[in-house]
């Protein structure tokens, strides 16, 4: 992605009409000749060109502004709220964290719709959804960690049709909107790939958004009213399984 970045810039600024801008405006010959000069028309055109060809690059790979549908990232994030989303820095510096609020798209519809969700798992990770709660294990946590996500208001997260274990590979994403019983993501499309990833969202217009960030509890030191209603759903989910098999 660094690498066709890189290429689309050098060819536009090495194209003949930046070159021809360059020696008669930008770098004239005579600059004393040039400013007793009436302003020509042509020069006005090129200014006009030169600042939409600004925007166009701009806009497809350094900045995007969207507006925000439906109601899958309350309370963070309003319906029809504009924001700003940053394309570029995360695969400059390669620095997406768990937590990092995105602009995603998926192929599971023939729209290729783009969706705003909250990183949830990365790379590596293997997320597990146990009794409404999220769990996380990887090489920092092996034993797991019980992910409390302050920004989904104490929501519950349930399973859905992708199942309840994601493994992720080396370069996948498994994202959730904030607001669980009313969000279709991750647990509905599984996994995401890295260029399905669109853009970090930085600002609301005009302020930045106040990212809450995931805590992690070790599986030993959760908080007792946590582990008792971990304990009591699950007693529940076997007393039903069992009453099936009956």
């Amino acid at each position: 992605m660094k690498e066709s970045i890189k290429t689309n810039i050098k060819e536009f600024f090495d194209c003949g009409f930046m070159k021809k801008l360059k020696k008669h405006v930008i770098y004239p010959a005579n600059p004393e000749h040039i400013m007793h000069k009436p302003i020509q028309l042509k020069h006005v055109i090129y200014t006009i060109i030169i600042g939409l060809a600004l925007v166009i690059v701009m806009k497809q790979y350094v900045i995007m502004n969207f507006r925000l549908s439906g109601e899958s990232m309350l309370k963070t994030l309003q319906p029809e709220e504009m924001l700003l989303i940053d394309k570029i820095s995360f695969h400059i510096w390669d620095d997406l964290k768990r937590g990092d609020v995105v602009v995603v798209k998926t192929d599971k519809s023939e729209l290729k719709e783009f969706y705003v969700k909250r990183i949830i798992g990365m790379p590596g990770d293997e997320i597990r959804i146990m009794s409404d709660y999220v769990f996380l294990f990887n090489k920092d946590f092996p034993k797991g960690v019980l992910i409390q996500e302050p920004y989904t208001d104490g929501q519950p997260t349930e399973a859905k049709t992708a199942g309840d274990i994601f493994k992720l590979a080396s370069n996948e994403y498994l994202v959730m909107g904030d607001n669980r019983p009313h969000s279709e993501d991750g647990r509905n499309w599984g996994p995401l790939k890295r260029n399905q990833i669109e853009g970090r969202v930085v600002w609301k217009i005009w302020w930045p958004v106040e990212i809450k960030k995931p805590i992690y509890t070790e599986l030993g030191e959760t908080d007792s009213t946590i582990k008792e209603d971990i304990k009591n759903k699950m007693e529940t989910t076997k007393e039903n399984v069992e009453r099936m098999m009956n």
